[in-house]
């Protein structure tokens, strides 16, 4: 190349290393230059520019770490296909949720999309408690054939993982409720502020007894919000129904748990809390059966994932997760890993749910339908919201 295809301006309002790599980038991604083609080394662009080689430098190595340019000791500074950049890092993300979570599929899904774009590549593996028992052997495998920039690791308990990972020098991110300190950034799921608002809401609502249907762990911290609110809670055990697999099985598994209730009891509490999206819709099934209107008869609020439901008469009042929102939260906590340069462990990004006033409770007065303007973390209608997961 005898000539470079652009000029600097001294005079202009860019700096010069800006318009080194703002004027190669053109070049290569308009067919100036072309895919293979050598450049002039730092000294000869320094030259032909009119620049120090420092600048060339510098933007050389923008350009490289975009995938636009690829510098190798004897073949010297190439151009690569910008159709084709290479993956400048890899993530493996081990997660226990299977594929029929829904809550899970999407924001994986996210993860993947929203790394693909920054040229990080990301590989899925679920774990299971046969490969628990044998020490993760068949991750071990698959990480002594790649070795990630980075792990993600979904769930509790690491103690058995973190040393596969330490051995091998890979740091990780932790996504739990509590994640470990060992990690070297984590992802916490939190459902205390969704809990509080519901509770206060609640207790806004006249509500003064509550059923608990399925209460599984991000529900957890909604028994003391309601008892700090004055309100008498009971838990409804719910079982799965096996044969017919996740999650219809849950879905029925709500319905009985309602049904065989309300057969044994003849008063209905003020509210029924459902845990879990599906139990939901068995439960309110049941509640329908019995010709029970909502929310005169009961006032219902249900946890849910946006996009899925469960879908009733009315807009539900509901605890909503956002997994597509989420899926960018934890894309966003990994690429500052990725990028970060010192060994400091970041802040824990925190995955919240959102408590909506739907129309399935009901208040008096100021708190007609949850419509408590001066009350935190409490949205009014379909549209007010308020802000883990099930993992569902």
């Amino acid at each position: 190349m005898r000539t470079l295809p652009f000029v600097i301006d001294r005079d202009g309002r860019h700096s010069l290393t800006a318009q080194v790599e703002q004027g190669l980038r053109q070049a290569i991604l308009t067919g100036g230059v072309q895919p293979g083609q050598a450049l002039p080394s730092l000294l000869e662009m320094a030259a032909r520019l009119g620049v120090s080689e420092i600048v060339v430098r510098r933007a050389v190595r923008r350009l490289s770490e975009e995938g636009l340019l690829r510098g190798r000791t004897r073949s010297g500074i190439r151009v690569c296909d910008p159709r084709r950049r290479p993956w400048r890092a890899s993530v493996l993300y081990l997660h226990w949720s299977g594929p029929e979570m829904y809550y899970h599929s999407v924001l994986s899904a996210t993860l993947a999309e929203r790394l693909h774009a920054e040229r990080v590549l990301v590989t899925l593996s679920k774990l299971d408690n046969a490969d628990a028992m044998h020490d993760f052997g068949r991750i071990q495998t698959l990480l002594d054939m790649q070795r990630p920039s980075l792990a993600a690791v979904e769930g509790e308990s690491v103690e058995i993982l973190q040393p596969q990972l330490a051995r091998r020098g890979i740091p990780f991110l932790h996504l739990a409720s509590a994640p470990s300190p060992l990690a070297h950034g984590g992802v916490a799921f939190t459902a205390e502020a969704a809990m509080s608002a519901v509770a206060a809401h609640a207790r806004a609502c006249g509500i003064r007894t509550a059923w608990l249907v399925w209460m599984s762990p991000p529900n957890a911290a909604l028994r003391p919000a309601l008892a700090a609110a004055g309100i008498a809670a009971t838990e409804l055990p719910t079982v799965p129904v096996p044969e017919l697999g996740n999650p219809a099985g849950v879905e029925a598994g709500g319905r009985r748990a309602v049904e065989a209730y309300l057969a044994r009891r003849r008063a209905l509490p003020d509210l029924i809390y459902f845990g879990d999206d599906f139990a939901a819709r068995g439960g309110l099934a049941a509640l329908m059966i019995r010709g029970l209107r909502i929310p005169e008869d009961v006032q219902v609020i249900s946890w849910a994932n946006r996009g899925l439901g469960p879908v009733f008469g009315r807009p539900l009042t509901r605890v909503e997760m956002d997994p597509v929102r989420h899926g960018g939260q934890v894309a966003d906590a990994v690429l500052r890993k990725l990028a970060q340069t010192d060994g400091d462990t970041p802040p824990a990004t925190r995955l919240e749910p959102e408590f909506i006033v739907g129309e399935t409770t009901r208040g008096t007065g100021s708190a007609e339908r949850g419509a408590r303007s001066g009350e935190p973390g409490v949205g009014s209608g379909n549209g007010g919201r308020v802000s883990c997961p099930d993992i569902r």
